[in-house]
């Protein structure tokens, strides 16, 4: 038989408001489809540019994904955001080794060559725990874009919170404000005693080593 209910009639899956799979049969699908055409047309130029470099918008029934409110994890702004993240590791990794084997510790006002960059580098690393809090998840097949519970997996998924913030720990914005107040009290010879105490912060740097671990973690994502 040729059967009265061809391709075009049988149910798919699709996201509903909450995330969840639904069926729906044509007619309900051509309907969702006008809806996207009118929100699409009814959008602004600032909506278009949410979706596009962070994909932030509406149900797309044409991708077949759900709404955003947060950072979509496969829009271009994750991609890019990752790959810098992934560069300054490798910088991480060439510098670090180093600076710990061959620097100066004694010295408490003896600045790397490289503060400057490092200071960038840890301001990067320190914003990317931030950004991490309004980035969607997803859960058993489910996209999660609450605020609220993005941030909850997020602090209580296995230590993942602490270990980032642990490997983002700023030294080099210690290692700057040290060196602003040499450079105000004058010559490394003549600073105030009471610089005695970065000695023991120097060392610190070690702690950026652990950053490192965090290739292992973006490459296995």
């Amino acid at each position: 038989g040729g059967g009265g209910g061809g391709e075009g009639d049988t149910p798919r899956s699709v996201f509903n408001r909450r995330g969840s799979f639904v069926l729906e049969n044509k007619t309900t699908r051509l309907k969702r489809l006008v809806h996207a055409v009118r929100v699409e047309k009814s959008r602004t130029a600032w909506q278009v540019f949410l979706d596009i470099v962070f994909g932030i918008g509406p149900e797309d029934p044409h991708l077949g994904r759900p709404r955003s409110r947060l950072i979509r994890p496969s829009s271009p702004f994750v991609s890019v955001f990752q790959f810098v993240s992934g560069l300054l590791l490798l910088y991480t990794l060439g510098t670090t080794p180093l600076l710990i084997s061959f620097w100066n510790f004694e010295n408490p006002c003896a600045a790397s060559p490289t503060l400057n960059y490092d200071v960038i580098v840890d301001t990067f690393f320190l914003l990317e725990v931030c950004v991490t809090f309004f980035i969607g998840i997803e859960d058993h097949g489910i996209y999660i874009d609450d605020l609220r519970s993005v941030a909850w997996s997020y602090t209580s998924s296995a230590g993942l919170f602490w270990f980032d913030l642990g490997t983002s720990i700023p030294i080099s914005w210690i290692d700057w404000v040290v060196t602003e107040y040499c450079n105000e009290e004058g010559s490394s010879m003549q600073v105030s005693p009471h610089l005695a105490f970065v000695r023991v912060l120097k060392p610190l740097r070690v702690l950026k080593m652990s950053r490192l671990l965090r290739l292992f973690r973006l490459a296995r994502d």
